[in-house]
């Protein structure tokens, strides 16, 4: 019986798991404002990863962040066009939020609990979309060539 060319090693599937329950736990049952930080710190750090991936990983790395870019980029494009909120999140003094003209910012991104579970599901979806193209890899490089 031939043996299949792809298979999950034990660790990838150990490390995957425990990345979701990472990513679980902090979207329902951290406190708002270290969830959305290391959310946020998360989702850079994977963007670079995904895309040193792209360019320098073996073959089932590169599908797999073929497939991750995607999301990631959008939560990197979600995060820049909100950091002015964080600025003011971290800018705890009134006189100079308002020095550094962030008075419109009353309600900053770090303290919602949305976008908490929009970092949250932004990243599941990276996860989730690297291994569906891994598998539709898998899944045309299985295909036997037609006898002629």
């Amino acid at each position: 019986m031939p043996r299949a060319r792809f298979q999950f090693s034990l660790a990838a599937l150990l490390l995957t798991i425990a990345a979701v329950a990472g990513v679980l736990t902090l979207m329902f049952h951290a406190p708002t404002e270290p969830a959305c930080a290391i959310l946020i710190a998360a989702a850079v750090m994977l963007s670079g990863l995904a895309l040193t991936g792209l360019a320098h990983g073996r073959a089932i790395f590169h599908t797999f962040c073929l497939g991750a870019i995607l999301p990631l980029g959008c939560l990197l494009i979600f995060i820049a066009t909100n950091m002015a909120g964080v600025a003011n999140w971290l800018l705890d003094d009134q006189q100079q939020k308002l020095h550094a003209g962030l008075e419109i910012w009353t309600y900053p991104i770090i303290d919602n609990p949305a976008v908490v579970r929009l970092l949250g599901v932004g990243i599941l979806a990276s996860i989730a979309l690297g291994y569906l193209c891994v598998g539709f890899r898998w899944l045309i490089e299985r295909r036997e060539p037609p006898e002629g």
